[in-house]
């Protein structure tokens, strides 16, 4: 892992997550340089959310140490835990 990536930086997932109930399928890095991390569900809002930073996702779920060097505004997806990864460019607009 490079070591310039902040693990001290925002990043905000589901409470599934972090109970590690449920493995993520799809982060995000958005254009002001957060992380977002969905399960299967793909979804997110206020009672299913929690906010951490990077290394605490990391802790929860290792395999996303595979796109921690991926840039801002892209997303990486999978179909499940065992699938690699699939980085393409993202927008809020798409």
């Amino acid at each position: 892992m490079n070591n310039s990536i902040n693990l001290n930086q925002v990043a905000i997932t589901t409470k599934n997550i972090l109970r590690q109930q449920s493995y993520i399928v799809k982060a995000i890095h958005d254009d002001e340089g957060y992380w977002i991390f969905f399960d299967e569900e793909l979804y997110i809002n206020e009672t299913n959310s929690s906010v951490l930073s990077l290394g605490e996702v990391l802790e929860k779920d290792p395999t996303i140490v595979e796109i921690l060097e991926m840039s801002i505004n892209k997303q990486a997806i999978r179909k499940n835990h065992e699938c690699p990864w699939i980085i393409s460019d993202f927008s809020y607009d798409d």
